[in-house]
């Protein structure tokens, strides 16, 4: 469908830890493969449980540079990468090379991993995460139980094979990857920008579905997803993840559905036969079990009437079942806009103090200004493989954050395009939208946390969002539209605390092509090193007591499996590759890889 090379996660799991993830293409269209990846609901999903730590090793075999991005799961630290982001460029992964990633996770839930760099995740690197907790919340009552007796369904919505006004339909898909589609919107922006420049306080008319649009949508990487369902348990709990590149779906549940979990958060058991699942969100519903349980999820669309390519289905049947198959509608009524009611009804199970009457609240606009996608008027574009270097419209500047303080950020779009933001690093709560405030008593009714929020295209919609300075890592972190064209367009700001960065560092030193300089920033590097040069050095001493000859060859006739020729997956993430870029790079990646056959990476 979307042409010969799809960038997919492989997640394999080693004799010890760390987990090992290797990024690779796969040949063959919309496909995850890997033995050791656990099932989850016939997904292959990384799954860990709830007080383990986050300890993955990603091994890079893309033949260019990446980063990936737990995304919904807030480290605390920024240093070193931790978040996969790009914000210096020692962070990124080297072709052939590894990084490892360790912190401690404090949440339980629905996330995913992605690529974060350029238009990766938008060709399909991206994987499931999936938390499994202890035990839950007291407080959702008789849910509680039903938890306990629930079988796991992993959802991950995608879209595939984009095309713009430029290109028509391609059903093969053999012209339409995610970066020919950015090149004709790049030409648009800089050929003609006046015909699709927003004036910076204009609200423009919302726009019939996205400036890109897609031949196909899936749920797990198939139009129609079907299943076998277990006898052993009464209930299911259907993990809802749009891991999507553009597209926003509105989702018909099965009978009876109650949504118990937001972006990873607890929520009052709430019922729904449809909600709004936009770019990056993510909504757990617990469902009794039936003969068949039947979900559909539809790209969103304004005045046309979707086909059935613009449907993704999901069927779960339990083994061996006669009964026949639900029969889908055969016209479908047009979707609509995505509306208010959740961010209304949607309540916290534990109540906790929350008064953000003294906040500190800055407006947001968001808008087509210069023809970029821009926030108050400029544009951040992030690094890619083809774009190694920030690009800026304007001059953005980093929102300095004082830890321990409270913030409320209201988003008004200007655009016709919606926007679904994500913060990193922290959660949010939403208190108002276009139709209002929504009520909540200091603590009582709170409404509910999340790290994903939609903004509506057209009108000036908006959403007040107000959060906690309280990441106890501070550093710098990134505050963005999800979809994949607009963050590629410069829909990005950095939300950077005091104490972490230097008090005359802004986005203009990015801007310049230079790192954000950061306090400390030689401290773990200089730690690291020590420790590698001893290590080293205890591998030296080592290997001269094992009878090594003054070359370097096991001596003749020795017989030592540590010293055996490493394997291939070895070969790829230790540096094995004796070409002239491999020597180029030893001394800026000296800490990011291992030089002795059977070392990991020692970030």
């Amino acid at each position: 469908m979307r042409g010969k090379f799809v960038a997919v996660l492989l997640v394999g799991m080693v004799m010890s830890e760390p987990r090992r993830v290797i990024l690779r293409r796969y040949e063959e269209s919309l496909q995850i493969s890997g033995s050791a990846l656990s099932l989850v609901g016939g997904v292959e999903t990384l799954l860990l449980d709830e007080g383990e730590k986050f300890d993955v090793e990603y091994v890079n075999q893309l033949h260019e540079n990446t980063i990936v991005h737990a995304h919904g799961l807030n480290p605390a630290s920024y240093k070193t990468g931790q978040d996969g982001f790009p914000l210096v460029e020692d962070w990124l992964i080297p072709a052939d090379r590894a990084k490892h990633v360790v912190f401690d996770i404090n949440q339980t839930g629905t996330f995913f991993m992605h690529s974060h760099y350029g238009m990766q995740h938008a060709k399909g690197l991206a994987l499931p995460i999936i938390i499994r907790e202890r035990n839950f919340p007291s407080s959702l009552g008789i849910v509680h139980g039903h938890l306990n007796d629930a079988e796991d369904f992993i959802l991950m919505l995608e879209d595939w094979c984009p095309y713009t006004m430029m290109r028509t339909s391609d059903e093969k898909c053999s012209l339409n990857s995610p970066d020919s589609a950015l090149a004709q919107m790049k030409l648009m922006w800089t050929s003609v920008p006046k015909l699709i420049q927003a004036s910076f306080q204009t609200c423009e008319a919302p726009v019939d579905e996205s400036h890109v649009k897609y031949e196909r949508h899936t749920i797990n990487r198939k139009q129609e997803f079907q299943t076998e369902m277990s006898t052993a348990e009464t209930y299911a709990r259907l993990r809802l993840i749009n891991g999507g590149s553009m597209t926003n779906y509105r989702i018909h549940c099965p009978k009876g559905s109650k949504i118990v979990q937001v972006d990873g958060n607890w929520v009052v058991p709430y019922s729904c036969d449809k909600l709004w699942i936009s770019v990056g969100q993510r909504y757990d519903l617990l469902v009794q079990k039936s003969t068949e349980i039947t979900l559909l999820a539809i790209a969103e669309s304004f005045n046309r009437v979707p086909n059935m390519n613009d449907v993704a289905i999901f069927r779960a049947l339990f083994a061996n079942s006669t009964s026949p198959r639900t029969s889908l509608p055969l016209a479908l009524n047009a979707t609509g806009r995505a509306d208010d009611e959740l961010d209304f009804r949607l309540r916290r199970v534990q109540e906790a103090p929350m008064d953000y009457s003294g906040a500190e609240n800055i407006s947001i606009r968001l808008s087509g200004k210069h023809g970029y996608m821009s926030i108050n008027g400029s544009s951040l574009i992030p690094p890619g493989p083809s774009d190694p270097d920030f690009t800026c419209v304007g001059e953005p500047r980093i929102f300095r954050l004082q830890r321990g303080k409270k913030y409320c950020f209201t988003l008004v779009n200007s655009n016709g395009d919606s926007h679904s933001f994500h913060m990193h690093g922290h959660d949010f709560v939403t208190l108002e939208t276009s139709d209002g405030e929504i009520p909540y008593m200091h603590g009582l009714n709170s409404p509910v946390f999340r790290d994903t929020v939609l903004v509506p295209g057209g009108n000036c919609a908006r959403r007040k969002i107000c959060f906690e300075a309280s990441n106890p890592g501070g550093g710098v972190w990134p505050f963005h539209c999800h979809m994949s064209f607009h963050l590629s367009a410069g829909m990005l700001l950095l939300l950077a605390y005091e104490d972490s960065v230097k008090s005359d560092t802004n986005l203009i030193d990015v801007c310049n092509h230079k790192s954000i300089q950061f306090w400390n920033k030689a401290k773990p590097y200089f730690a690291g090193g020590l420790l590698a040069m001893i290590f080293l050095f205890s591998v030296y001493l080592a290997f001269q007591r094992k009878g090594l000859n003054e070359g370097g060859r096991i001596a003749k006739g020795r017989k030592n499996s540590r010293h055996r020729k490493p394997n291939k997956p070895h070969e790829v993430f230790t540096g094995q590759k004796s070409n002239q870029s491999q020597k180029s790079r030893e001394e800026r990646d000296e800490l990011i890889t291992g030089h002795l056959p059977g070392l990991r990476s020692m970030v």
